[in-house]
């Protein structure tokens, strides 16, 4: 007994003290507090090991300025904040090595505009894309009669996307376009790439 008179339930005095059932309450109780501090432990260690492992990812990404054109291959999809007049507020662009500058960007730039006329906007469904990527800024020149430049694209790598994502805006430099065009904010993401099918021996 303590001095106020309670018993303390996890000293006890002595073996005769504690009856056989209070006993087992006991033990069972104690086993429920050692079965719930076990599972709060595992939560924090899981949640110490994915916060880590996400601090990781991003020091495992390539600084912007370290990055190559060449990581930048592949299809992306571009979004666009406020479309452009008669444009489609989406276009999926594809880069790919320069073929006369081999440390330079080329591609395509593909837009869907349904049942309009293309032309009414100045721009082509597909067009021509050429250009570079320094110290983390993509520069992309856009032509739709593979003459003139009727497009620029200029975007930054979104930081902690290890290049994944590029953010910046589209500025439209076709004949049609408004003397004060203005400069139209999109987003650039990598899409994911398309592992090959694995094919399976025919059997014996």
């Amino acid at each position: 007994m303590l001095e106020d008179g309670s018993a303390n339930f996890f000293t006890p005095v002595g073996e005769n003290t504690l009856s056989p059932l209070f006993r087992q309450k006991l033990t069972l109780f104690m086993i429920f507090r050692y079965i719930e501090r076990s599972a709060l432990v595992f939560i924090a260690v899981c949640a110490i090991t994915t916060c880590a492992s996400a601090q990781n990812k991003d020091k495992n990404c390539e600084p912007a300025n370290l990055m190559k054109a060449e990581q930048l291959f592949g299809t992306w999809a571009a979004r666009f904040d406020q479309p452009p007049p008669a444009l489609p507020g989406q276009a999926t662009l594809r880069l790919e090595r320069h073929a006369e500058f081999s440390d330079s960007l080329a591609g395509e730039v593909n837009r869907d505009f349904g049942r309009r006329d293309p032309r009414a906007s100045g721009h082509s469904a597909k067009a021509a894309l050429a250009g570079d990527l320094q110290d983390g800024f993509l520069v992309l020149d856009e032509s739709s009669d593979n003459v003139s430049i009727t497009g620029t694209w200029n975007a930054e790598m979104v930081e902690g996307s290890c290049g994944r994502i590029f953010q910046g805006v589209w500025k439209d430099t076709s004949a049609s376009a408004p003397a004060d065009a203005p400069d139209l904010p999109f987003t650039l993401t990598k899409n994911p790439e398309k592992l090959p099918k694995k094919t399976t021996p025919p059997r014996r």
